[in-house]
This record gives structure tokens, sequence and C-alpha cells, in this order.
């Protein structure tokens, strides 16, 4: 079985995406890359075909309210901050209803039914969730092996399965500097999910970040299924709230056969919060590690971009990261 790299993008050009996909192919990885897509113009899917890219189209759901048509997701928020959403709780009420919808469904189908109404009515944050459990149902021991990415500020130097861990799901820590409670969009992501309780009993923690996740087929398939119950639910999906509810999941040990990699020190290198930090290089020019090991992944590297510490270098037709 091959190993699948899977990721979303919407209103990127195909320069946004170009060093994520060239990267990948740079490397020994000879599995194969998914995207879905929406909103890309006919020259960037064209562009992404020549990397072998399978792309499958998307779009969000909405409804018509005969002045305008608005996305499903924005019309739910609306409706649970009302003063009748603040009384009830309308959104159980929805995950409910979705709940029993999907029950009618036949035999075998119910799992992916209520992925179908979740794809209509989740913002583009958390609708990757469900997307990517429909197409993995549909392909079925083909893979053994998923990555689950972001893709506007990843790229690779490494074949990013390359290195051991069975079956088991591998989630990958930011920087241990900083802990959730003390960072404004982890600690919001939190709140606004699980209450005030739950930010004070793991706030404590190290955020995981849920733009790279890797593992086992089976493993993966686990994880998304609890992404997607515990996103139904939720009164609010504020922008990346996807990672308050992953980092849920890890710290309230609902995660089961899960491998934790520290920051700097594995697979994946997360640089968004280092970038006071100086960044090391190999004489290949490869980002190292804190070990002196090459990190496979290397996630939110644009940070250093945007302060002008690093810059990307495309000569030759390999990317890297150089020195501003």
């Amino acid at each position: 079985m091959k190993n699948l790299v899977l990721g979303l993008v919407k209103g990127y050009t195909f320069e946004q995406i170009y060093p994520f996909v060239a990267s990948l192919r740079a490397t020994d990885y000879t599995g194969d890359i998914c995207l879905f897509y929406s909103d890309l113009d006919a020259s960037a899917v064209n562009s992404l075909r020549e990397y072998d890219v399978e792309l499958i189209p998307f779009t969000m759901g909405t409804v018509n309210l005969g002045f305008k048509r608005v996305y499903i997701f924005s019309l739910l928020q609306r409706i649970y901050h009302t003063p009748l959403g603040r009384l009830f709780p309308l959104h159980r009420f929805f995950a409910g209803l979705v709940n029993v919808a999907a029950s009618t469904s036949k035999s075998g189908e119910e799992y992916l039914a209520k992925c179908r109404l979740a794809v209509k009515s989740f913002n583009v944050y958390c609708v990757r969730f469900p997307l990517y459990y429909l197409y993995l149902a549909q392909n079925r021991g083909r893979y053994a092996k998923v990555m689950l990415t972001d893709v506007r500020d990843v790229i690779f130097q490494r074949d990013p399965f390359d290195f051991e861990f069975g079956t088991e799901l591998c989630v990958f820590m930011e920087d241990d500097r900083q802990k959730m409670q003390d960072c404004p969009s982890n600690s919001l992501w939190l709140k606004t999910g699980f209450g005030e309780d739950v930010l004070r009993e793991i706030g404590h923690e190290i955020p995981s970040c849920s733009g790279t996740t890797i593992g086992g087929y089976q493993a993966i398939m686990q994880y998304l299924e609890l992404m997607i119950d515990h996103m139904l639910p939720l009164k609010s999906h504020p922008s990346g709230m996807d990672q308050g509810v992953h980092n849920y999941l890890l710290y309230k040990q609902r995660l089961k056969s899960v491998r934790v990699f520290q920051n700097r020190l594995g697979p994946v290198f997360t640089l968004g919060k280092t970038v006071d930090l100086p960044t090391a290089f190999d004489d290949e020019g490869f980002v190292l590690n804190q070990d002196g090991s090459v990190a496979h992944v290397l996630h939110q590297y644009d940070r250093h971009i945007e302060r002008g510490k690093l810059k990307l270098d495309a000569r030759g037709g390999a990317i890297r990261l150089t020195t501003a």
C-alpha cells in the first residue's frame, strides 16, 4: 500500500502552493498527494497536475436567504448567538439533528452521511476533517499511512513518513516556551469550545499544532471521527477552532495510541513561535533540529520570512530556506 499526503487549499495562487508540492516531490517520497481545492484558477489547477497531484473540488455549504446567499456555518453562528440561542442549547440541538438524519441512512453509511452533513455546515478550517474522512473511507485498503497537513506554510526536506512510528497517531508540539493559557489564540479556542474550566485544567500544557498530523490509516480515521464528533456540537467555530478541539482530545486523553513529538526534536519542526531563535543549517542547506538532525517537515516557516529572518531559495529546482 502507498502513503498519502492530504491537504486543502482555498483561494490560493499556484505560487503560494508551489513550495509545498515542489519540495515534497524533490524528496524520496513516492506516495500520493491529494488536495481538496476551491477558488483556484484553471492555470493553478493545471500546474498542480504537473506534480501528479490528485485534485478534488469542494464547495462550502450555502443557503439562499432571498436577498443573498450566505454560508450555512455563518448562519448557524448567528442563530446560536441570538437571544433564543443564549437561552437554549441550539448548537447541541443541531448536532442531534445531524445524528438523527445520519441514522436514517442505510446500514454502514451512517458516519458517511454525518460527514456529508458536516461538510455543508463547517467553516473552512474545520470542513477539511469530514472531507478527509469521506475520501479515506472511499479509498480503504489503498493507503498504509496518512499525513494531514496545512499547505501554504509547509515545505518538506525529507519524506515525511521516513521515521519510526508503526501505526500510531503522531502529533507535533509547538514551541515549549509558551503554554496554551498564555497564547491568545490557543486560550480563546479552548475557552470558546469547552469553557473556562477546561482552560484552567489543561491551559498549562504546551499546544500541539493541528496543522500537521501523521498516522497509520486506522489511527487517522479514528482521529478524524473524534474531531468531527467534537466539532459538531460546538456553539462557535472561530478561525482555527480545529486546534482547540485537537488539543482538547490530546490532553483529555481521548486519543488512543498517540505518540507526541516535541518541537525541534522530531520529524516536524513548527517554526511559528521560534522567530527569536537562530536557525541552524547543515552543509547542504537543510534546516536542523535542536539535536542536529534534519527536520523532515518545516511548518509556519513564513513567520520567519515576514520578519525578514529567512527567505525561500528555489534555485536549481530545490526549495530551501536560507538566511535573508
